[in-house]
């Protein structure tokens, strides 16, 4: 099947149209870690000090910082390098996923698969920026496409670039290898897996090597007790563990997908599926074994269970719900018409907002995209103010020097808030980290509003503390 297939060109332009529009946003929420403090240490320390220091190491290897250093040595650092060195991969999970529908079905319904890029809230949040997890789903898709297709050549390199984006990268991969095992059932000797599992032998391997070498060089692995992000790794106890899990229901419906499932629900009364249908069977292995590895780890952590975690799932979701309908005897009509719904229902997820006292995760939802202006209306308004921006406070994803967020940029960031010291308090409601108490206190007397800009579903205030 030819990559410039005439129904894959649009999602080729519209995805190159969206690196384009947002070429000029910051890196925002965790990629200001996870592109810019880290390829700013590979640019600056050199390309090959693939041990990062100890405050922005995360144990997974730098692949992706590495990418995009490189790049900025060749083209120079710039947020448009950044943006547009993401459409390749995105490109390509156009691709892989219109081949992984055509090869359930067929290129015809494949087309009706595309449109659920679009609308996921998720995915789309994570494909207007520089992120890792838009790399590891591409890779994820090539390698499950190869194992569909028994592609040595696919299964090699998804494998090895799966292993090397990240430690959840290695946890799809280890889904993976059990769902091409599984396609051989059943397995009779132990020369088939021998077989089966050199295709991932040089993948295994560089994760070994990385993870090895990581360890005699730091001494840990996955985190340490004194990174940032610590305090997300810090194990629960059983009522955390609770909450955890109704967490994780509440991303499996969160930002419309509550269609996708209710779409899920309504063709099974109207169509039952058979269970023998071998194409069933495997989206729901690869879904269950991603459900076996994943989750599991995220929930006995205190901060891990978040939607973009879940992208391996939360797409693959969508593919079973596609299947099923369009593999149904349900009427053309009807078919339509549920089709329709859902994807409409997913797509008003990006305009979910929850009040201020609940934390959302911006980062998988469009509705953060009015952020970008709002944030630099509010810097310029400082500047012209000629208030520091050093001494106001504010919290993440928005503290620390400014090149972290734009490599173009030279200036200095902003603080961690403190309300007890602090005369200015830069906030908007994206922000998670502020209590409810502290939400109470900056709408008391205590503080006045200084600036307040707005537009939908965004608001950023600058407040100021009252003499």
């Amino acid at each position: 099947m030819p990559f410039f297939k005439k129904t894959l060109i649009p999602y080729y332009l519209l995805f190159g149209l969206l690196c384009f529009l947002c070429r000029n946003n910051i890196f925002f929420w965790d990629t200001y870690q996870l592109c810019g403090k880290q390829a700013w240490a590979l640019y600056e320390n050199g390309l090959t000090q693939w041990i990062l220091p100890s405050k922005i190491d995360s144990g997974h290897p730098p692949l992706f910082g590495f990418y995009h250093a490189l790049l900025w040595k060749i083209f120079g650092p710039n947020l448009w390098v950044s943006h547009f060195a993401m459409l390749p991969f995105l490109c390509g999970i156009v691709y892989f996923f219109y081949r992984i529908g055509a090869h359930f079905l067929d290129e015809h319904k494949a087309a009706f698969l595309l449109p659920f890029l679009l609308v996921d809230p998720v995915f789309m949040g994570q494909a207007i920026l520089a992120s890792p997890d838009i790399v590891l789903l591409c890779f994820m898709l090539m390698c499950l496409y190869g194992i569909l297709k028994q592609s040595k050549v696919f299964i090699i390199v998804g494998a090895i670039f799966l292993g090397l984006i990240s430690m959840r990268g290695m946890m799809v991969l280890a889904a993976l290898i059990l769902f091409d095992l599984y396609l051989q059932l059943p397995i009779k000797s132990l020369r088939q897996i021998s077989i089966s599992t050199v295709r991932y032998l040089p993948a295994i391997l560089l994760v070994i090597s990385f993870l090895l070498f990581h360890y005699i060089k730091t001494g840990w692995l996955g985190h340490h007790e004194d990174s940032s992000w610590a305090e997300s790794f810090a194990y629960v106890d059983f009522g955390g563990g609770v909450r955890n899990t109704a967490v994780y229901i509440w991303r499996l419906l969160d930002f419309g997908r509550v269609f996708l499932w209710a779409g899920i629900i309504l063709i099974l009364i109207l169509g039952p599926l058979s269970w023998k249908d071998p194409k069933a069977k495997k989206l729901l292995c690869i879904i269950g074994l991603l459900t076996l590895i994943i989750p599991p780890v995220l929930l006995i952590h205190k901060g891990l269970v978040l939607h973009r975690y879940l992208l391996p799932i939360l797409l693959l979701l969508s593919v079973l719900f596609w299947y099923l309908l369009f593999s149904s005897n349900i009427s053309k009509t009807a078919k339509q018409g549920i089709w329709s719904i859902v994807l409409i229902g997913m797509f008003t997820g990006n305009l979910w907002v929850y009040p201020k006292h609940i934390s959302q995760g911006w980062d998988s939802t469009l509705g953060h995209l009015p952020y970008y202006s709002l944030r630099n209306q509010m810097i310029d308004y400082l500047n012209t103010e000629n208030i520091n921006l050093q001494t106001v406070g504010t919290a993440f994803p928005n503290i620390g020097n400014l090149k972290n967020f734009d490599p173009s940029s030279s200036y200095d960031g902003f603080k961690k808030y403190n309300l007890k010291e602090d005369q200015y308090i830069f906030y908007s409601n994206i922000y998670n980290d502020f209590t409810d108490q502290e939400l109470e206190a900056l709408s008391s007397s205590t503080w006045k509003e200084e600036k307040h800009l707005q537009y939908f579903p965004v608001c950023v205030i600058l407040y100021k503390r009252n003499k």
